[in-house]
């Protein structure tokens, strides 16, 4: 069997991408590799790359496609910019149909609905499989949720407006975003997800669709290593977000001025992925510019898979404000180290926890719940780590491999089927 995954994570460099074969996705980079065990699958990769040229290289039994895409570049003007965007995305796709046509596969898997390549189907007779990551319709209807519409106004500067770039030139983007959002979920037949919030979602845009759960591949390195952090005086909180307003960075300062006016001063926030010179950070600096709350919470940037989890298994708790998610692979490779996880109970997160069992949900936006919830295992540290363990177990029988494979094997084949007897 034959499977062309196409996933939207743009390479800079073609011969970079054909030597490491890696999305920039650490749960699609898994999948993969746990494909290559597979026998009885081969499979090609395609990625946007920024270049001019069409490529394909074969590294080991893995076929590599970069489908060139050259976004317009700052300097260019924004009515330029604009139409020649639209121009790039149709071209990816003529790219991508140039994979398709090379490597002939059975199956197309197409990650996510944010961008243009979920609307293969309509241009192929191959079955298409849509990754469900989440709504781009559900995020843009949270953008304004933690960093208000004014505030996200007056961070814009002349170079901002000229070029439409910024936090707030970001949400027409997505709304747009969504608009195609719809059309693939309109036009496709087969979808994957895991939780019943994309179960949902897609059952109300794609009502004639077939839905097929799967629990996802995550980095070994989370199932091989364990938490077992010890409860000290400076308590140590750890979040894996991205610089984006939904992503709810703003409660972890809220929570912090909270647990200080409560007789907790000394607990850290740290956060990956996000740095402190990001847009987002700096508009929450400017909110919280006179509060102690700014020493509280930091920012570290993106770091590899060894320190993240060097900082993961040093800290007392894993965090997740975000005001929108579907199934985060940071929550999922929390739970898998065993450590305690707080989470705001928004999209699908309710699937991967079981309140007050492997972790803990709060209301999303509610700065005193997580506070409290915080506070509480605090006090009872010997609970944060029986929740931590159940939820280390939870996380093995989730994310077991051989169960995921056997499962994705099964997908395919019903998928096959199905497309089969349609014809």
């Amino acid at each position: 069997m034959k499977v062309l995954y196409v996933v939207n994570a743009v390479q800079k460099s073609f011969e970079r991408f054909s030597d490491h074969p890696r999305t920039n996705f650490p749960w699609v980079d898994a999948l993969l590799g746990e494909i290559d065990q597979m026998e009885s699958i081969s499979y090609a990769l395609a990625v946007p790359v920024s270049e001019s040229d069409f490529r394909r290289h074969i590294n080991g039994s893995v076929t590599l496609y970069g489908l060139p895409y050259n976004p317009p570049k700052p300097s260019k003007f924004l009515l330029l910019r604009k139409r020649t965007t639209g121009f790039e995305e149709a071209r990816v796709l003529d790219y991508l149909r140039m994979a398709i046509d090379d490597f002939k596969p059975d199956i197309i898997q197409v990650f996510g609905t944010e961008n243009q390549f979920g609307l293969v189907s309509s241009i192929v007779d191959i079955p298409v499989v849509i990754h469900f990551q989440g709504s781009v319709i559900a995020v843009s209807e949270k953008w304004f949720s933690g960093i208000n519409r004014s505030e996200q106004k007056k961070s814009l500067t002349f170079r901002k407006i000229l070029y439409r770039s910024g936090v707030y030139n970001e949400y027409p983007v997505f709304r747009k975003k969504g608009e195609r959002e719809l059309l693939i979920m309109k036009s496709s037949k087969f979808f994957i997800g895991r939780t019943e919030f994309d179960k949902k979602v897609i059952a109300l845009m794609s009502p004639d669709s077939v839905y097929f759960h799967c629990e996802e591949f995550i980095r070994k390195e989370f199932l091989e290593n364990r938490w077992n952090a010890s409860l000290t005086k400076n308590i140590k909180c750890i979040s894996i977000l991205k610089g984006v307003t939904y992503k709810g960075i703003d409660l972890l300062f809220e929570t912090s001025k909270t647990l200080t006016s409560y007789g907790f001063p000394d607990i850290e926030f740290i956060v990956c992925g996000v740095k402190e010179n990001e847009e987002v950070v700096r508009i929450l600096h400017k909110r919280y510019k006179d509060d102690d709350c700014l020493r509280k919470v930091s920012f570290i940037g993106k770091v590899g898979t060894e320190e993240l989890i060097k900082e993961l298994l040093s800290s007392n708790f894993y965090v997740h404000p975000s005001y929108m998610e579907n199934s985060s692979n940071s929550i999922c490779e929390a739970m898998a180290l065993g450590m305690p996880v707080i989470a705001t109970n928004s999209g699908g997160t309710g699937s991967l926890i079981d309140d007050g069992i492997d972790g803990l949900l709060v209301q999303e936006g509610e700065a005193l719940s997580l506070a409290a919830s915080l506070s509480g295992l605090i006090r009872n540290y010997t609970l944060a780590k029986t929740i931590g363990n159940n939820a280390r177990e939870r996380a093995f029988n989730r994310h077991n491999p051989e169960m995921i494979r056997n499962k994705t094997l099964e997908i395919y084949r019903a998928i096959l089927g199905k497309s089969k007897v349609a014809g």
